[in-house]
């Protein structure tokens, strides 16, 4: 099953695709070893045909086949990856080893320089410690599934790197699966993190003034109201289907001009997403939504967002996120105003902001370079 067909990504936006792949390929060859790194990653979770959970896999392996590293890939997945860009990049495609066959029972028995785990893992522990190798966890996707009693303690100076900077819900989810393991990690935690690539910036101008991303959890007629005010003379949304009805009949009792869609495939999300000039993500601050933040940002369109303390890490200094008061109606309009005006600004802001605090590629590569210099 293809989350996101690559090939088309590429046709969306050659020129990005060109650069995105130099600055791989520069990230990897700071990982470069001669002889090549042989490295194990492990990748095994519950929900693995999640579309974010490929993001990282795909991303992992890219800057891996960058470094030219011998990768075993032992792996649940049920994905296609994106092949073409390993060879892109410099590199080859990983041996992919499907869980819980022999050759994948032999890969995790073979000497090994780096073990690499996204998402805590059994397997992934045990083979460290057998080989003696440095090892890496990734907690990059909720862990509900994974039982806390199926994670030993791993070998000492293992690292755990997450992308969840300052959030609650990660919290829950390292106490859930690590239990009484997490404090033998060395822990760094990162803004989440994007795979730019993937998520190239329009080259088509904006023709809506914004859009209402997501509905799960939102504040939805705090954002029509605020949406009324503000004046905009179009707008487009993404709901989950069961709020589609709720979402048109709100937009129309508050006159906003609003295209609504359910659930939408990659591409054509990005495409909506591209489509307006700033992105409104009113969630309740109790709760999260990090993907509906650097999304946008990779794209280059600012956003306006509920302050809290999961997306204050988004609120970089010249940056484009716009963090305001929960329920404060007036300062959402103003806010809307203020971005829908400036939006060509703000998106060159969300572009630079994506590349130097969010991007995949470079939460993986300073990531693999403290793990071997433990």
């Amino acid at each position: 099953m293809w989350i996101v067909d690559p090939d088309e990504v590429r046709l969306r936006n050659l020129t990005a695709a060109k650069e995105r792949n130099r600055e791989t390929r520069a990230l990897g060859s700071r990982l470069a070893r001669t002889p090549a790194l042989r490295v194990l990653v492990v990748s095994l979770h519950p929900r693995h045909d999640d579309s974010t959970l490929w993001w990282f896999d795909q991303g992992l392996l890219a800057v891996l086949a960058a470094a030219r590293a011998d990768v075993r890939y032992v792996t649940d997945a049920r994905y296609h990856l994106d092949e073409r860009r390993f060879a892109e990049v410099g590199g080859k495609s990983p041996r992919r080893l499907p869980w819980g066959t022999d050759e994948a029972q032999r890969a995790l028995a073979e000497p090994t320089d780096l073990v690499l785990a996204i998402t805590p893992s059994r397997a992934a522990i045990e083979a460290a410690a057998a080989h003696g190798a440095p090892l890496a966890v990734f907690a990059v996707k909720a862990h509900e599934g994974v039982e806390a009693a199926d994670i030993p303690p791993p070998p000492p100076g293992a690292k755990l790197f997450h992308g969840f900077l300052r959030s609650r819900m990660a919290e829950h989810w390292l106490v859930h699966a690590l239990a009484g393991t997490r404090g033998a990690y060395d822990e760094r935690a990162a803004p989440f993190p994007v795979p730019r690539f993937y998520f190239p910036p329009s080259t088509k101008p904006p023709t809506h003034d914004a859009l209402l991303f997501g509905s799960k959890q939102r504040d939805l007629a705090l954002a029509m109201r605020a949406l009324a005010r503000a004046g905009v003379r179009s707008a487009v949304a993404v709901a989950n289907e069961e709020d589609v009805p709720r979402v048109r009949a709100l937009a129309s009792e508050h006159g906003v001009p609003m295209q609504v869609h359910g659930p939408l495939a990659h591409l054509m999300l990005r495409d909506v997403v591209a489509s307006a000039k700033v992105t409104l993500n009113p969630i309740a601050a109790a709760n999260e939504s990090h993907y509906s933040l650097v999304v946008p940002l990779a794209v280059g369109r600012p956003i306006v967002t509920t302050r809290s303390p999961s997306s204050e890490p988004f609120f970089a200094e010249g940056g484009a996120v716009t963090g305001v008061a929960e329920g404060d109606e007036d300062a959402w309009a103003s806010a809307i105003t203020e971005a829908v005006r400036d939006h060509e600004a703000l998106g060159r802001r969300a572009l630079t902001q994506a590349r130097d605090r969010h991007d995949m590629d470079r939460f993986f590569v300073s990531a693999i370079e403290h793990t071997l210099t433990r």
